[in-house]
């Protein structure tokens, strides 16, 4: 039980640094297509240059393409920082163990944040690629400005954010094989899992009424003397036996 107990903690510390550093990535992704997502045209326009495309002369862009990756950072980020505050305070209450249906409901949620996240690096990835092919001889030109250089920063922060999420998604796996069955409360708490029974009054008086109508009961040795009276020829003569 002991070892059960301390790789429980392991994999929860190592959830919880997962966690964090996917905080911080998703931030990073919000942050990086916000300002360098979009370009500025000859015409002092801007848009996305995500899966740009150009009908004869004319540039068309679609700007939700690039509040895809920000909007679906800002999930990762608040679900991630709910989970952050939620195992800080199991590991605080020095529980191993949470219940299982929050396990099977982060074991569930972890998977589709990953599968959410490798959507943002794809979508990053292709969106950049198809952008850039537009200009022609220029793609050079377009993968060495900072536009480019800062979007794929933020693809390779999102696969690293699901790769973290795959991981999670496993120690969670793990944790739910390993949770002892009718476990609800940390195993270093034993006391209060005590169930105490208390003697009801009933039961006392119903065995003191089945004492009481035994007729085989034992008599105490120092009762008092009986009284008897013999009755002897018409005379009455009194003894006191034991």
């Amino acid at each position: 039980m002991i070892g059960t107990s301390s790789n429980a903690r392991v994999r929860q510390i190592l959830i919880l640094t997962c966690l964090c550093i996917i905080f911080l990535l998703s931030l990073i992704i919000m942050g990086l297509v916000g300002v360098h997502g979009k370009i500025t045209f000859r015409s002092f326009t801007k848009g996305c240059v995500l899966y740009m495309s150009d009908d004869g002369q004319v540039i068309s862009y679609n700007n939700g393409y690039c509040l895809f990756p920000i909007i679906a950072g800002a999930v990762i980020a608040v679900l991630s920082l709910i989970f952050i505050l939620y195992l800080s305070m199991v590991i605080h209450r020095n529980d191993e163990f949470s219940p299982r249906s929050l396990s099977f409901l982060f074991f569930i949620l972890s998977t589709l944040l990953a599968l959410l996240a490798f959507a943002i690096t794809a979508e990053i990835g292709i969106g950049l690629n198809k952008g850039c092919k537009l200009l022609g001889d220029q793609s050079d030109r377009c993968r060495a400005t900072k536009s480019f250089k800062e979007l794929w920063v933020a693809e390779i922060c999102a696969g690293i954010a699901g790769g973290l999420w795959v991981i999670i998604m496993l120690l969670e796996l793990f944790q739910i094989k390993s949770h002892p069955r009718g476990l609800m409360t940390s195993t270093a708490d034993h006391v209060g899992q005590t169930t105490v029974v208390p003697h009801r009054a009933d039961d006392q008086h119903h065995h003191r009424s089945v004492s009481l109508n035994n007729p085989y009961r034992t008599h105490p040795t120092n009762a008092a003397p009986s009284t008897a009276i013999a009755m002897d020829h018409g005379h009455k003569e009194e003894y006191t036996g034991p």
